[in-house]
């Protein structure tokens, strides 16, 4: 399982790909390949796709092939086929850079700095990259992340409302006050 990787500015964690590698369900597979595909620059594109396997492969002439299916023993995913080397050149626009995959990539430099704009981050993927993302792409991949990251602040907010209401049950007669600071 990659449950210790996370997200780095360069990506190195996801630079390389092993045969032993398992997955709870093909979602997160798809995330850790599109990971991958950033990380390298290369253009792998999914050749078969289905509720049980998935196939990639790189550009024509290429031989990197990627085949993960569903582990007999388990209800894990594995990989099953893994031919790791590439022949091709880099990507500039790769297909596997995708708005989820983006906004997962600018999550934390996002909630370090919500006002974090467009051209920094397309400055950010063709430096760290060479990758090159329209607009509204990135526009669609800030939002979600901001998205997300408020969801999570609500979250909390609403975790602490359900604490004083759990004191107030378990201390009848108290006063519990709730101050919140908004910025």
């Amino acid at each position: 399982m990659l449950k210790c990787k996370e997200v780095n500015a360069d990506l190195s964690r996801y630079k390389e790909l092993h045969p032993s590698i398992t997955f709870k369900d093909l979602n997160e597979a798809r995330k850790i390949v599109n990971l991958y595909s950033l990380a390298n620059s290369k253009p792998i594109v999914v050749e078969k796709s289905d509720r049980t396997k998935l196939r990639y492969k790189c550009m024509i002439g290429c031989p990197f092939v990627l085949l993960i299916s569903q582990d007999g023993k388990g209800p894990d995913f594995k990989v099953k086929t893994l031919k790791i080397n590439h022949n091709c050149d880099d990507a500039f626009k790769n297909p596997r850079a995708c708005t989820s995959t983006l906004a997962q990539y600018f999550n934390s430099k996002l909630q370090n700095n919500p006002q974090y704009k467009l051209k920094d981050m397309r400055k950010d993927l063709k430096d760290q990259f060479n990758l090159n993302v329209n607009t509204s792409k990135l526009k669609r991949a800030k939002r979600m992340a901001l998205q997300k990251l408020q969801g999570s602040f609500l979250d909390d907010f609403n975790r602490i409302e359900a604490y004083a209401n759990e004191l107030r049950l378990s201390n009848p007669g108290s006063d519990i006050v709730i101050n919140a600071l908004m910025l």
